[in-house]
């Protein structure tokens, strides 16, 4: 058996394989983000090709965290049903889950969240131009209050039978703005850029249990130095590691970027060949004594059993391409590996259109997103006509 479908443990959790379907903002949720019975569809259809794990998507924490529309939140116990069909939906399918928490700090919308920008430090959203995307810097005493509801929001997670939960510590939102000299200039205590993350993972620690797992989005390298601008580097990353260990983390999901390189974040089509950024997460294998899940275009299922057969890293995530085809586990396993349908990377159906604050949807897998539609069957059409389809090219 490849090493890709041996099982896995996250701290106390056992996975059956390495397989991660990787947390994706669909805009699924209600207008206040509760979770709708499309998105609880979605995850259950999802779930079918049989990952060891699977990470739902960013969940904003407290109102003026939220960044889409259609955000699913986590900050008010009347969520926890909601929550939990989505929980129900994963296990029915014997997967194993977990909810990304996130605050999106400097990087929140004002048109989302109708509420002023905090964060670490004063500074601008480069995606929410004039004083609206001017965030200002919290006060100590708010820290310790976005400690204490970070910590609310992972203990309702396990309320609602989440396996694990993963802290949103990349791509420029809230806990990486304080982890980041770009964003963090503080003078207290808190401008130490690990005094953050280290109390947050000690604290969902004491609350939750030790044996709860938690697991850290981490920046290897927010490519600032491309812009000539200071930042999180491979250097400055691998310091954090240990630190972030003996606070309590049992693994890392390894990332890139911030929103001014977000392009080293969701590799485009042109990236030849795929998971280029894993030469990025090697390095961490050889400090890291917890587990890594590693990604970024794995569209290829012998690329994903090779990262994991060569000991790059210790399991695969898909985000993409768990859209493309949420079968591409099982179709592994039965060794149909040219029958997986493969994400293109072109970022029209997923990427564009949740930043155009549409709804998600997938250039070359035309279900996903319409599952509960499967309880009525197709759509009948209203004057059927006899077709012929010529050739199709590209499309």
């Amino acid at each position: 058996m490849a090493k890709i479908f041996e099982p896995i443990k996250i701290g106390t959790l056992e996975l059956k394989n390495r397989l991660v379907a990787l947390p994706l903002v669909q805009n699924y949720a209600d207008k206040e983000g509760y979770s709708s019975p499309q998105m609880i569809e979605c995850y259950r259809k999802r779930a079918e090709g049989g990952w060891g794990l699977f990470i739902v998507e960013a969940t904003f924490m407290r109102p003026d965290g939220g960044a889409f529309f259609g955000m699913q939140g986590i900050y008010t116990d009347r969520m926890l049903p909601y929550l939990n069909d989505v929980v129900e939906a994963i296990h029915e399918k014997g997967v194993k889950c977990a909810i990304q928490i996130q605050h999106s700090g400097r990087q929140a919308n004002p048109r989302v969240t109708k509420l002023p920008l905090v964060a670490p430090s004063a500074h601008s959203n480069p995606f929410a131009p004039g004083p609206a995307g001017e965030s200002r810097a919290m006060t100590r005493k708010e820290v310790l209050q976005m400690l204490d509801q970070y910590v609310e929001a992972v203990a309702l997670a396990k309320e609602a039978r989440f396996d694990a939960v993963e802290l949103h510590g990349t791509h420029g939102f809230l806990i990486s703005q304080f982890m980041s000299p770009f964003t963090n200039k503080r003078k207290d205590e808190f401008g130490e850029l690990l005094a953050f993350p280290t109390e947050l993972v000690r604290r969902c620690k004491k609350v939750c249990g030790a044996d709860y797992p938690i697991i850290f989005r981490f920046t290897c390298d927010e490519k600032l130095w491309v812009l000539g601008l200071p930042g999180i580097d491979l250097e400055l990353s691998k310091t954090f590691i240990r630190p972030l260990i003996e606070a309590g983390v049992d693994c890392f999901d390894l990332a890139n970027s911030t929103f001014e390189t977000c392009d080293y974040n969701i590799e485009t089509l042109y990236f030849t060949p795929g998971a280029t950024i894993r030469n990025d997460f090697a390095p961490f294998k050889k400090i890291s004594t917890v587990p890594l899940i590693g990604r970024g275009r794995v569209n290829d299922p012998r690329l994903a059993m090779k990262l994991v057969e060569d000991g790059q890293i210790d399991m695969v995530g898909m985000g993409r391409q768990q859209m493309a085809d949420p079968l591409t586990p099982r179709k592994m396993m039965e060794g149909r590996y040219d029958d997986v349908r493969r994400c293109i990377a072109c970022d029209i159906g997923c990427s564009q259109r949740l930043f155009d604050q549409v709804r998600v949807r997938c250039a070359v897998n035309y279900n996903h997103g319409m599952e509960y539609r499967e309880y009525y069957g197709p759509p009948k059409v209203q004057t059927p006509k006899r077709v012929l389809v010529v050739g199709a090219g590209p499309g």
